[in-house]
Formats: structure tokens, sequence, C-alpha cells
């Protein structure tokens, strides 16, 4: 049986406007979670129903992949073939894509079935992101680099480049087949892109940007991701318009990343305002910022948010990864 119990959290409140800290200190409740035999449990995706996909580690250093229900019920899964199991994302109704060795993509659909993929001519086959459809989008990797992939429920698969990149990296993908994520250039320069259904790719940078990561886009075409100016890292929102919004946690944050956008516009994320404590925030979609972490962690990581604002993640205490699930709200 996979150990789970509550646990307080302290929340606090930072205005988008002001940025500052509105002095009100809430408590909520958490689920934290580890599946039997875990000694570090990395949640990667959650979908509408709550339920969370990812990877945890055993004893032997092996990873394997989780499925927890809403109920709390997790079911453990392998790859046939090689120890290392990798989930990274879920859709609404249940099918999981992720990859294992480190080489090649799997779909496991609702019913368990794992279905093992490569793109064509690649060494490395390695999905990121999955739609309502079941279309999965990633990387592949060759001598020449590495290229971004999109795989079709079909099974047919499509290689794309970004103009003038050396390594793409598709991270998201969204209902309307939209693909948002991050290219290298040939200075090693990091710049967010967009991809259309119709292969059209565009590239975009927050002003003032050294290094930018597009990591997740919604339905109405809103990507959520974080930029480096140079001397610190803060987060953005660029709107299907083009227009980008960026924000910090407080003034005080030293680096602000959010990891996932919803539908109605909430960020997750983590932010840190010392270089060794690193806590986790949601941002409504009026801007308000709320923060959330456990007590004695060194590292709370909200890494997705559903429809329903529930938030996943994991968090650090000592040598230990364990997953969580709430709202921080409430």
């Amino acid at each position: 049986m996979p150990s789970v119990r509550s646990t307080p959290v302290f929340l606090s409140c930072v205005g988008a406007a002001a940025l500052m800290f509105c002095g009100a200190v809430q408590a909520a409740k958490i689920t934290i979670f580890d599946p039997q035999g875990s000694i570090a449990t990395f949640p990667s995706a959650i979908n509408r129903s709550g339920t969370i996909t990812g990877q945890y580690e055993d004893s032997s250093g092996a990873l394997h992949g989780f499925l927890r229900a809403s109920d709390g019920t997790i079911t453990i899964f392998d790859s046939p073939a090689i120890r290392d199991t990798e989930p990274s994302a879920i859709n609404d109704s249940g099918m999981i894509a992720g990859w294992y060795g480190e080489v090649h993509g799997f779909v496991r659909t609702s019913d368990g079935t794992l279905i093992s993929f490569d793109a064509p001519g690649a060494t490395e086959t390695i999905p990121y992101g999955i739609n309502s459809s079941g279309t999965v989008v990633g990387r592949d990797s060759d001598n020449s680099g590495n290229h971004g992939f999109v795989r079709a429920p079909d099974g047919t698969i499509t290689s794309f480049d970004v103009p003038d990149a050396f390594d793409v990296y598709p991270n998201a993908i969204n209902d309307h087949g939209t693909i948002v994520g991050t290219y290298y250039d040939h200075f090693a320069t990091r710049h967010g892109f967009v991809r259309t259904p119709n292969g059209n790719t565009t590239s975009f940078d927050p002003p003032g940007s050294v290094a930018t990561d597009a990591d997740d886009i919604n339905n109405s075409g809103t990507i959520a991701g974080d930029y480096s100016d140079g001397f610190k890292g803060s987060g953005f929102l660029r709107a299907p318009d083009g227009t980008i919004t960026s924000f910090d946690y407080s003034q005080r944050a030293i680096y602000t990343g959010p990891h996932a956008i919803d539908d109605v516009g909430a960020v997750t994320g983590s932010y840190s305002n010392r270089r060794e404590v690193i806590r986790g925030f949601v941002r409504a979609a009026d801007g308000t910022m709320t923060s959330f972490g456990k007590a004695g962690s060194q590292e709370f990581t909200p890494v997705d948010i559903n429809r329903k604002g529930t938030v996943t993640g994991y968090f650090r205490v000592g040598n230990a990864a364990h997953g969580f699930v709430g709202r921080p709200d409430k």
C-alpha cells in the first residue's frame, strides 16, 4: 500500500501589482504520497479527474512508472524490456506518454496496454506531452542533434525542426495541436517557440531575455515559461496575440519558474528568495500569487495543475523526495 498522509502547509499571498507580501498567513492541507518501496517519488502530470502519473526510484536505483487514482490507489508499471520507466504526461482519458531506458518512447493506454515506439532514424525518442486526442509530442535525437516530433493517434510520426535551431525541445501540446517548447540556436542561446497545427513556427523571447524556456500551453493558446535576464530568473505569460507579460513572485525573488498553466490561466511553479530554499506558488488568472511549501523541506516544486486547480509535485527533505497533491487555497 502507498504511504499517504496529510500535513499542514503554510501559505502567504502576494498582490500582482504591489509585489508585496499581503501579511495574511493561511493554513491548508496537501496529501503526501509514495509508492511502496520508493526512496524518491517524482510526479510529472495530473489530469482533470485528479489522476497523477510520474516515476519513483527504488533502493536499487531503478525507476518505475506509477499511476495514482484520485482515491489514492497507486498502480505501478514498467516497460517490458528495460528497467527505467519514466512517464511524463497524462491526458483526461488516462493515456500516459513517457519513455524508458532513456531511448524509447511509449504510450500507455487507459486499459494498461503499453505501446513502445521510436521516431524514424532516432537514437533517442523522448515524449514530453500528450493531448486529449492522444497526440504525443517530444524530441528525437540522431547524429545531427535534437529534433521535435509529433506522433498522431494512429502511430504516424512526423519530425520537425525550428528555423535556425541547433537543438529543439518541444515541451507541451494543447488539444488544438499547438506545440510549445524551447530551442537552442547555433550560439547555444535558448529561445521559446510555438508551432501551429499546420507546421508554422514562431520563435519568441521576453524583452531582455538571454535564455528563454517555454514550458506549457493551455487550450486558449496562452504559454507559460521562464527566462533569465542574466541576473535573475522571471516568469512570463505569452498571450495568443504574442503579448508577453513578465512576473516575479516578489521583489525579493531571485528565481520564479512557472511549470504549468491550466485552461483558466492559473499558473503553478516554484520560486526562491534564497538560493538554498525553493517554494511553490500558484498565480491566479487575475495575477494574485499564493505561496506554499512543506516545513523542513529544502525544495517544494509543483509540476502540474489541472483544470480544477489541483496541483501535484514533489518536495525534498534530506536525500528523500515525496509526491504531493492538493490545492493551496483549500
